[in-house]
């Protein structure tokens, strides 16, 4: 019931009007005021079918690497007033989820290790996250040219095929266009294998494997880039509506809309 309910909401996002990130335009076929409140009943359906347990976002998970000397926020959802617990490499914290039942603790710094750890989540039910390491984190954000992938470049053969460093992990965000903030993403972490680094970002993996190789500890990449993405797709809206720049975007939207 939860993943029907989950798909309508996707397809209604996509009915009242997705935003172009390369065109900045808007095409509706839903008058918003009916997406929104089909879209109440389906938060509803979803928050009564979903079982009450404790997760994370795809951010963490097995192979992630965790920024060394920094306060590591960990965040998740669960239970309303459900305890939650976090344990790694001899330090515990523990929290109480708020009435939306979000919760967020925060993990004392960590220097850098390539020793494995387990990422413990405990709260009615328990995750386990392995081969936790422990190094530099780095965003790959950007175009084009950053989203250029491994495969594409000069000597994408010889590159792809020595692709093969188990300490440098690779996670990609998809490109999902939406008005809405997402807070978690379909992805997950991996070690550098061929197949792995094979669509990944040239410059988010070369850079990271020289970093790697220079710093001599694990090195974790996220890669978000959108080739031909707007400046303002990055922005969240209620700001981009505060601004000049942004209320002329989105006037030349609604005229759009008024002529479909």
């Amino acid at each position: 019931m939860a993943n029907s309910a989950r798909k309508l909401s996707l397809l209604l996002d996509r009915a009242a009007g997705t935003l172009s990130l390369v065109g900045m335009k808007v095409f509706h076929a839903l008058p918003s005021r009916s997406v929104r409140a089909i879209k109440v009943v389906l938060s509803a359906l979803l928050a009564v079918s979903a079982p009450a347990e404790v997760k994370t976002p795809a951010i963490f998970g097995s192979n992630m690497v965790l920024q060394r000397d920094h306060a590591n926020p960990v965040w998740g959802w669960a239970e309303k007033g459900e305890k939650v617990t976090v344990s790694i490499a001899g330090q515990s914290h523990s929290t109480q989820t708020g009435k939306d039942g979000a919760w967020r603790v925060t993990l004392k710094p960590l220097k850098a290790t390539s020793e494995p750890l387990t990422l413990t989540i405990k709260g009615k039910n328990e995750l386990k996250y392995e081969n936790v390491l422990v190094g530099e984190v780095w965003v790959c954000s950007g175009q084009s040219n950053m989203g250029w992938a491994l495969n594409n470049t000069d000597d994408s053969d010889l590159e792809v095929m020595t692709a093969k460093h188990p300490n440098l992990r690779l996670i990609s965000v998809p490109q999902v266009g939406t008005q809405e903030p997402q807070s978690d993403f379909n992805g997950q972490w991996e070690a550098t294998t061929p197949e792995v680094a094979r669509n990944f970002s040239a410059v988010g993996y070369l850079f990271g494997r020289r970093l790697h190789k220079a710093l001599e500890v694990p090195v974790g990449l996220i890669d978000n880039a959108w080739g031909g993405s707007a400046c303002e797709a990055w922005i969240p809206r209620d700001l981009l509506e505060k601004n000049r720049r942004g209320q002329a975007i989105f006037g030349t939207v609604e005229e759009d809309r008024g002529r479909i």
